[in-house]
């Protein structure tokens, strides 16, 4: 299949190594605008914006969600940091996060990504520094179990340079 990438709100391509190149990132995995822990955890994001952008990063969020969906998320919880669409699983496969969804999801998942591709990320957090290298990352296989955003905003703090 034709990977398409990575897409913005817009619907259109996204460059996710361009933009962080330009500034250091904490970058967010999750599953989905259907998904509750998902949504309990977008909106703790907000919560901590200021903080990571004080600190000088950037708050980007990657979920197989297709942009409309990505709106929707953005609308209901009044987001202000950066929502990004990865419908056809790259970015995901790429961070090495990528599982197949149990049969049971398939319905839901093609509705939200309108893929047929049933990837689901492990929901993680990653630390970038503007050379790609990662100096955080945080993940666990239970998709209940979310990075609290307190001690977000502090590995970004401890992750940069001296």
């Amino acid at each position: 299949t034709e990977r398409r990438g990575v897409k913005a709100v817009d619907g259109n391509a996204f460059d996710l190594n361009a933009a962080v190149a330009k500034k250091p990132t904490v970058l967010i995995f999750y599953r989905g605008g259907w998904c509750p822990f998902c949504n309990q955890q977008m909106s703790g994001l907000q919560g901590i914006v200021k903080d990571v952008t004080d600190a000088g990063y950037q708050l980007l969020a990657i979920s197989p969600d297709k942009p409309e969906e990505l709106a929707k998320s953005i609308d209901k919880h009044t987001l202000t940091y950066t929502l990004l669409s990865d419908s056809d699983g790259s970015a995901i496969q790429a961070f090495g996060l990528a599982f197949k969804a149990a049969s049971s999801q398939f319905a839901l998942l093609e509705q939200y990504s309108g893929e047929k591709t049933h990837i689901l990320p492990v929901p993680a957090v990653y630390i970038l520094g503007t050379d790609g290298t990662i100096k955080f990352v945080h993940f666990d296989p239970d998709f209940k179990v979310r990075m609290d955003p307190a001690k977000i905003v502090e590995q970004a703090k401890a992750a940069l340079p001296k």
